[in-house]
């Protein structure tokens, strides 16, 4: 039988901004974050599902969705590395990563700041 794990929209933890970075809809995305979302997505809860996905070895993992917030260049840089929000989480989340398969499908904003392929 084949197992898939299936992480959808992780949202990794959002880095500090500086106010120029923060024109346009950005604003209202950092200001959610900082008031709710920050309480939803927390390191802890990914380090758990980490913890349950290497725990039950799928055969797969499909990892789709959005692992970013509003875009910010530094948001993508730590996604494309998948680096976990503390150093503490870091060797067991890249550990884990490195020794199973896995698929990355992410949002359209995120689809379309990725560079192109050759």
């Amino acid at each position: 039988m084949f197992t898939l794990a299936h992480l959808s929209d992780p949202h990794l933890p959002m880095p500090t901004a500086r106010a120029g970075q923060l024109l346009n809809k950005r604003a209202t995305g950092y200001l959610n974050w900082w008031r709710n979302r920050v309480h939803l997505h927390v390191p802890e809860a990914l380090a758990g599902i980490v913890a349950d996905i290497k725990a039950e070895k799928p055969d797969h993992i499909a990892l789709t969705g959005d692992l970013v917030n509003i875009s910010l260049p530094t948001e993508f840089s730590r996604a494309a590395r998948i680096t976990p929000p503390t150093p503490a989480m870091a060797p067991e989340i890249m550990k884990t990563m490195m020794r199973m398969r896995a698929t990355l499908i992410p949002a359209r904003r995120a689809a379309s700041a990725l560079p192109p392929t050759a």
